[in-house]
């Protein structure tokens, strides 16, 4: 086992309760979570397309010749009349319609279960080592290591000191499926079918030992044994099975167990590796759950590692799907909101720690869901509003099939503007014109495409989103709906001059000229505040339901966007007293939303909020395994991957001019540290070393052009291939680079020598 200092490195000295406390492995297809147990070993398996899939084909209905009746509505300022007419309209099912949502749940392929003799609880320790993405399980004699083979291949599991045991793989029983266990010399095969034509096979090959198989178990006697774990997922078309996923289940290795483990450490590591995040103090010699308790200034340093490790085993490169609500982990027949995709702030939270942690490549699997739910968009924008561009639902499935499923909830515009913004990042950090060219800006342009038909002008003239939505939240005294619809909520004002400025800029850069789109942005509706200087979340005075709601969607435009910054100090100010608000009612009741929280007030410069927010994450919001949790005990991948999110904007920041921050947000707890391998658009590798919560040195490489980066010194030092010169502060900017390949390192002129920190 590691050594408890390292630091990269969940561990319990118990077996995990309940499935959640579980440690998780994964390499974006295959999935599987260790509970660790002492009477027998259980661990869960996932693949990323076993999804139901009776609605798989479903379509979005004509309601399009129905705008102007809802429209009409809100016009005369009846809003309640208007959301009524709204969701009849375009609610569709699920929901609170009474009628069924078509949408999808991520379900089990089974279970391998594992026994063997002597595993009594003698020296009990389980860890999830996060430097090589192994679990490791020690009972008494027997070591047990698992791990999901990076590159696409099986999930692997060693154990030395056997003895006598059986291997085996079961599945719930669940209406409307079919399962079927054999076992055969060294094989156990499980293979389950869908009543609606979706099909999996899970096959566990033993390896080691003598095997007999017998009763749908494998007996195995032998000092070590390893397994290896496949499944394959298909649809039956005609009669013939079509396989779903773009590649082919993993072959079975012919190599040894540490063979295969040094290839799959290389292939992890080198995603992981990146970036190195090191804060000096004492690290507690506690199990990582009880640290929970009270946490430690070291353990949000362990969420940033660990939500790097989340987004890695939940999307790692040559997968198809994203992250879904739980990441890539689900042993229920029934997961919550099916484990599906919602696309109001969950799926994008998932991603927000991708590109500034050096993660772009597991943006590939957003980035390619996205693409495949464009022509079900683009006939839904039709089928729906009678426009142009497309239209993205509030939730989808595997099936990427843009239909409303959540009445009551799902008449909103906003989710294809927020979702391009991460096609935005890709091209900004990762700088390949063609994905700008051929991926990027198309999809941006379908977007801004829907906003030019689908805005309408008032009785003065100004561009309104209607109907328009604060993603569910609602006013006082709204009758009969969970959520109120309104003219031009602050989130899709918001939403929508983002996308029209980018799309502005992104087609200036390849020639397109779209003048009309400028022109819009400067019609459309203001951000207004109210006489508390609030800022209005449905344009107009009105008492919340919930002044402390979960959601943020207000304040998009600070994180992750960033049109706020560019608003009137009054309508920035509105925004700042309406999170206070928010926090002073107790919004931060489930893992996303206090993620959320800590990462407005880093990206606000609040840094002491920040930690506290991430604290009570921590402490609040967490499994055993700290893995995310809406409250009480519901499993939600993006709480972890969010909180990470925010400790990367406590160290590095993005100004909407595309200056660098250095330590932002940085708490008073974290007095000394160095992180490297952070990433910044331009292509830079940013690293910092501080003391006393102050830089002292800094260095970039790899960037494209001059990397402009706040001051903090009227003239810095920066080094560069064997020479030295001195960079001044022009309006509390250093601009470094320009002078060829390789590493600048900068200092202030009041700074120390890096060499003596480790």
């Amino acid at each position: 086992m590691s050594d408890r200092a390292g630091g990269r490195r969940l561990w319990s000295d118990r077996p995990a309760g309940v499935w959640r406390d579980g440690y998780p492995v994964g390499n974006g297809r295959l999935a599987a979570l260790v509970v660790g147990g002492l009477g027998e070993e259980r661990i869960h398996l996932n693949h990323e397309w076993l999804w139901r899939g009776r609605y798989r084909d479903r379509v979005a209905e004509g309601r399009a010749h129905l705008l102007g009746w809802v429209r009409e509505a809100f016009f005369r300022g009846d809003w309640e009349e208007g959301t009524r007419r709204a969701n009849e309209a375009f609610g569709g099912g699920g929901g609170v319609s009474g009628r069924p949502c078509r949408v999808g749940a991520y379900q089990p392929a089974g279970t391998l279960v594992l026994w063997w003799e002597g595993m009594d609880g003698e020296g009990y320790e389980r860890e999830l080592d996060l430097e090589e993405g192994v679990v490791r399980v020690r009972r008494g004699r027997s070591v047990e290591e698992v791990m999901a083979v990076m590159g696409g291949g099986p999930v692997g599991v060693r154990v030395s000191g056997w003895g006598r045991g059986w291997v085996g793989l079961e599945r719930e029983v669940q209406e409307g499926v079919a399962v079927r266990v054999g076992a055969k010399g060294g094989m156990v095969r499980l293979e389950g079918r869908f009543e609606e034509g979706i099909g999996w096979e899970v096959r566990a090959v033993v390896r080691g030992g003598v095997c007999r198989g017998e009763g749908g178990r494998v007996w195995v006697e032998g000092e070590e044994v390893v397994v290896w774990v496949v499944v394959d997922v298909w649809e039956e078309v005609g009669g013939s099975r079509r396989r779903l996923p773009s590649y082919g289940p993993p072959e079975v290795p012919g190599e040894g167990w540490e063979a295969v483990r040094r290839r799959h450490v290389e292939a992890y590591g080198g995603l992981f590796g990146r970036v190195r995040l090191v804060v000096e103090g004492e690290e507690p010699l506690l199990p990582t759950g009880r640290r929970r308790e009270d946490p430690d200034p070291l353990l949000p340093a362990l969420l940033f590692d660990y939500g790097r490790y989340l987004l890695i085993a939940s999307s790692a490169p040559g997968c198809d799907l994203p992250a879904n609500l739980q990441g890539k982990w689900n042993p229920l027949l029934e997961p919550p909101w099916d484990a599906d995709y919602h696309m109001d702030i969950n799926l994008q939270m998932n991603y927000w720690l991708a590109e500034g942690a050096g993660l772009g490549e597991c943006v590939r699997p957003l980035v390619r869901y996205v693409l495949r739910m464009v022509p079900s968009a683009r006939e839904a924008a039709r089928r729906l509003f009678g426009c142009r561009g497309i239209w993205f639902p509030l939730t989808s499935d595997a099936w990427a099939r843009a239909t409303p499923e959540a009445y009551g909830w799902d008449v909103w515009v906003g989710a294809a503007a927020w979702m391009a913004q991460h096609l935005v990042w890709r091209y900004l950090y990762g700088g390949d014109e063609g994905f700008l060219r051929e991926t990027a800006y198309p999809f941006l342009k379908e977007v801004a495409l829907f906003f030019e038909d689908f805005l309408v002008e008032d009785g003065e003239g100004v561009l309104q989103v209607v109907p328009s939505q604060s993603p569910e939240h609602r006013w006082e005294g709204l009758e009969g709906f969970p959520v109120g619809l309104c003219v031009s909520s602050a989130v899709d004002v918001q939403l929508v001059r983002w996308v029209l400025r980018m799309a502005v800029e992104l087609g200036g850069r390849l020639g397109d000229e779209l003048g009309r789109w400028r022109e819009m942005e400067g019609r459309l509706a203001r951000l207004r505040v109210g006489g508390d200087g609030v800022l209005l979340e449905w344009g107009r005075e009105l008492p919340e339901a919930e002044p402390g709601h979960r959601h943020l969607s207000p304040l998009w435009g600070f994180f992750p966007g960033d049109v706020l910054w560019d608003e009137d100090p009054e309508v920035r100010e509105g925004a700042v007293r309406l999170l206070e608000r928010r926090v002073r009612h107790g919004c931060g009741q489930t893992g996303w939303s206090r993620a959320h929280l800590a990462c407005l007030c880093a990206a606000l410069g609040r840094a002491e909020e920040a930690w506290e927010h991430l604290r009570v994450l921590l402490g609040e919001f967490t499994t055993e395994s700290l893995l995310g949790l809406h409250p009480v005990d519901l499993f939600q991948v993006d709480a972890g991957l969010g909180g990470a999110a925010a400790v990367l904007l406590m160290l590095l920041q993005v100004r909407p001019d595309g200056v660098l921050r250095l330590l932002p947000a940085l708490p008073r707890a974290w007095g000394r540290g160095r992180v490297e391998g952070l990433r910044a658009p331009g292509g830079w590798c940013v690293g910092v070393w501080w003391e006393g919560g102050k830089v002292r040195e800094a260095w970039f490489e790899g960037g494209r052009g001059v990397c402009r980066v706040e001051a903090w010194a009227e003239e810095g030092v920066v080094r560069h291939g064997g020479e030295e010169w001195v960079v001044r502060a022009r309006e509390g900017v250093w601009e470094v680079g320009g002078r060829g390949e390789g590493r600048y390192a900068v200092r202030g002129c009041a700074g120390k020598d890096v060499s003596s920190f480790v």
